[in-house]
């Protein structure tokens, strides 16, 4: 049965209103129905707007009867707070009903005791699956990658491998065939659609495509990223140490990852390493006070030279009207560094070799920039008579600090 797709704010403000009521009423079959019907992303959006003790009261009452992506489509905070209330046994069953990679995603938030007591309930063959996506490291393409995929060893006849496609029992991988060599090393592809339009007599060296790249599975998944992007892949194997294929990755499973990637990329130019949207205040407030202190620090800089220019400022108290313009313009000049350099790091446009370029452009920036902004803070003085002095003293305050800005 095809699931309902809600995109529009208004029905979902809707649907939230109306999983609350059937909630406070008690309603239970109505609500699995409602939410089943739902695609499991609008269903896990909705649940993540209840309240705590609705949460708690779909997790004791209706989880079992839901579908099990929904858990896959939670913020990590809202799927720790269900995980809580959930037996091992149903979490176990719930995960075993999802792909690699979201059933790894969940069982990386759960501490060690909680892996101890959960991995014995799965099945031996998911068990082993689950053992070995954990073993490789987070960021590391073998987190991310597929184990279902179609192989072929070079030497099968076209005849051979439509026959062996014929019994496979699961369409649950990406539409193309990986030919392999003797020592199971990626060598070729070739589409599903090229192959069924081929001779049956022919080999699969015949009418392969050898253009192949694969990865380590060890491979960061910064450099899976940004192969994906620049070399426009549709998929790509993953090999181990010698060399043979173990898993796949297609460009399906990396629009999630580079929006994540793009996230955490705008999350980090803020100073924070996470989004703490749907965390409680007090653990918000311990992930932004590092970013805030930073900020205080260029407050307190400010500060200090108007102490030092205590007795100057007396005489032109006008100066102090500026300083929170220079302070704010600095500010904009700041992020727009951080925004462009995390940019060109994330695509790997700044390197070692061009860092003194890179480093003479943002100054030569801040020079032009702040020489036309000088120049129109000079003429608004003049207009507004200011002293000669405060004219000096803001001027060489606002350039200096631009030009500092870059360099940082």
């Amino acid at each position: 049965m095809s699931s309902l797709w809600v995109n529009n704010e208004t029905q979902i403000k809707q649907l939230i209103v109306r999983v609350n009521d059937l909630i406070e009423d008690d309603r239970r079959d109505d609500l699995i129905k409602l939410l089943n019907a739902l695609h499991p992303a609008n269903s896990a959006l909705i649940i993540q707007f209840l309240h705590t003790k609705h949460i708690k009261y779909v997790v004791q009452n209706l989880i079992s009867f839901l579908d099990p992506e929904i858990i896959a489509y939670l913020s990590d905070r809202i799927r720790h707070v269900i995980i809580q209330y959930l037996p091992n046994k149903q979490l176990a069953n719930m995960i075993e009903k999802l792909d690699e990679k979201d059933a790894l995603e969940i069982l990386d938030d759960l501490s060690d005791d909680q892996l101890k007591e959960i991995m014995p309930v799965f099945t031996f063959e998911n068990k082993k699956v689950f053992e070995a996506g954990l073993s490789f490291p987070e960021t590391s393409a073998g987190r991310i990658m597929e184990y279902n995929f179609i192989s072929m060893v070079v030497i099968r006849t076209v005849k051979q491998v439509k026959e062996l496609l014929k019994q496979l029992k699961t369409d649950d991988f990406c539409n193309i065939i990986f030919v392999l060599d003797l020592q199971n090393k990626p060598i070729g592809t070739i589409e599903l659609l090229l192959l069924l339009q081929a001779k049956d007599e022919q080999y699969l060296n015949e009418i392969m495509n050898t253009d192949i790249m694969s990865f380590n599975y060890l491979t960061d998944i910064q450099e899976v990223t940004y192969a994906f992007r620049t070399y426009d892949l549709n998929y790509l194997p993953i090999i181990d140490e010698s060399e043979q294929m173990i898993g796949v990755i297609c460009s399906a499973n990396m629009i999630n990852i580079v929006y994540e990637e793009a996230q955490n990329d705008y999350l980090n130019s803020v100073g924070l390493q996470s989004s703490d949207f749907y965390d409680n205040f007090l653990k918000s407030a311990k992930k932004r006070i590092n970013w805030v202190f930073l900020s205080v620090a260029g407050g307190m800089l400010n500060l200090l030279f108007t102490n030092k220019y205590k007795m100057l400022l007396s005489q032109s108290p006008e100066i102090m009207v500026l300083i929170p313009l220079i302070t704010n313009v600095n500010n904009v000049c700041m992020i727009q560094n951080a925004t462009i350099i995390i940019n060109a790091l994330n695509d790997r446009q700044m390197v070692d070799i061009n860092l003194k370029k890179v480093l003479f452009k943002e100054t030569s920036i801040s020079i032009i920039n702040s020489t036309v902004l000088i120049s129109l803070l000079i003429l608004l003085l003049k207009i507004l008579n200011f002293s000669y002095i405060t004219i000096q003293i803001s001027c060489m305050t606002f350039g200096i600090s631009m030009i500092a800005n870059a360099c940082m």
